[in-house]
């Protein structure tokens, strides 16, 4: 007996929503400044950022930092992204930048137009300080929003 099983697939096209492209294209292929401070868009983008409390060592750590974006006034259903980059401080005065944006995380915004994203990022080297800076952006690339935030300690100094 031979039998045969034939899957079919459902393909779902919404209408209005375009195809989801990762923001980080955006931030790559439009001539944007990675260090140089901006915002465009009509949604408001609010950065705060901490250092670590390390519970276990009882202090609060400079090579780690909390960030929280809160994002309102942007368009429902909109999908959001946050990346890190660095400026590398080498012990012989000079910096030099990381060549690629590290993704910190993203989100969906809701019906009244809101989005919260929690997340953190820490020091990638070892030896050297790191000023960080951080890129939102939405699917669309409409919205964008570049700052620096703080300097954080090398890892051997944690």
């Amino acid at each position: 007996m031979l039998v045969f099983v034939v899957k079919s697939s459902v393909l779902e096209i919404k209408v209005g929503q375009p195809p989801r492209q990762s923001p980080l294209k955006c931030l790559i292929q439009s001539n944007i400044d990675p260090f140089k401070p901006m915002q465009k868009g009509s949604a408001s983008i609010k950065v705060t950022s901490d250092y670590y409390y390390d519970s276990f060592a009882r202090k609060t750590v400079c090579c780690v930092l909390d960030i929280n974006v809160e994002i309102t006034g942007a368009t429902p259903g909109d999908y959001f992204e946050v990346f890190a980059n660095y400026i590398i401080y080498y012990s012989a005065g000079s910096g030099g930048y990381a060549d690629i944006w590290e993704r910190l995380g993203s989100g969906v915004v809701d019906a009244n137009g809101n989005l919260l994203i929690t997340t953190g990022v820490g020091n990638p080297t070892e030896d050297y300080s790191v000023e960080v800076w951080i890129a939102i952006a939405d699917s669309s690339c409409e919205n964008v929003y570049i700052a620096k935030l703080q300097q954080l300690c090398a890892r051997k100094g944690c």
